[in-house]
């Protein structure tokens, strides 16, 4: 008796109990809007997705925020569109781990180091530079050492090395901004039929790809103006560093009394 009780119910709640066991699609979506509740919605999108409606799955996900879902939404159906509004929506939302996956998802590299710095997570976002965009690793070291002087941590400001300056300790250093850029210029967006062919990104090698590159003429590297240097009066001297006597340094360092009671107070 769903059908009769549907069509003489007054309450909107029971109402849409009634029409989400019927799965009448239309007068849920119908009182979806009306209730504009983020339940319901989720509701909603369930039957939609056992229907195969998924232009209605994405409004409900869309109105119920709920980006996690859309995500997979967007993975399943190659939707570069949606994945982008996700990324943006997300981001208004303060979800910004949502953000950084759809981001990171599309190749929009800035994008993602731009994220982590709004959410000053600095130090991830020197490890991403120096893992994707090697170009920007100045202007994150820089920031990060602001930050650790903000918060009187001059000391620490003071051990962090930039490979733009030191690339005696930062191996392959210039290798790696070639590559990003030899990335950059041979990027090309490749249609899902042609998975079956496309060599997974973890058996490539993008270094040895740019190295023969650049061996057969195919590739010239632009070396690209880097940012101001990063100096400090009292910065360590890394010319002549090397990984045994920064070990020895480490094990050496020693705070005396005044440092100690000064950490303390911070």
């Amino acid at each position: 008796f769903r059908q009769q009780a549907l069509a003489v119910t007054l309450d909107t709640e029971h109402k849409f109990e009634l029409a989400l066991h019927l799965e009448n699609l239309q007068v849920c979506h119908e009182l979806a809007v009306e209730l504009d509740n983020e339940q319901k919605w989720l509701q909603l999108s369930d039957v939609a997705t056992k229907q195969g409606d998924f232009s209605l799955v994405q409004e409900c996900l869309t109105r119920a925020q709920s980006f996690g879902s859309l995500i997979l939404l967007a993975s399943a159906s190659s939707d570069q569109q949606l994945m982008s509004t996700i990324g943006e929506q997300s981001r208004k939302a303060g979800q910004f781990n949502i953000a950084f996956l759809s981001s990171f998802v599309l190749g929009k590299l800035e994008q993602c180091l731009d994220i982590l710095i709004e959410n000053q997570r600095l130090p991830e976002a020197a490890f991403f530079a120096r893992t994707y965009l090697p170009s920007q690793i100045n202007r994150i070291v820089g920031l990060w050492r602001d930050k650790l002087k903000e918060l009187n941590m001059e000391r620490a400001a003071q051990t962090l090395a930039n490979p733009t300056d030191y690339e005696n300790l930062f191996p392959g250093f210039t290798d790696t901004n070639k590559t990003e850029q030899f990335l950059k210029q041979n990027k090309k967006n490749t249609s899902a039929r042609n998975y079956p062919v496309q060599l997974p990104n973890w058996e490539r090698n993008p270094i040895a790809e740019m190295k023969a590159a650049e061996e057969n003429g195919q590739f010239s590297y632009i070396p690209i103006q880097s940012n101001q240097r990063i100096t400090d009066d009292n910065e360590d001297n890394f010319d002549d560093a090397n990984e045994t006597s920064t070990q020895s340094t480490i094990k050496d360092l020693r705070f005396d009394d005044d440092d100690d009671k000064s950490l303390n107070d911070t």
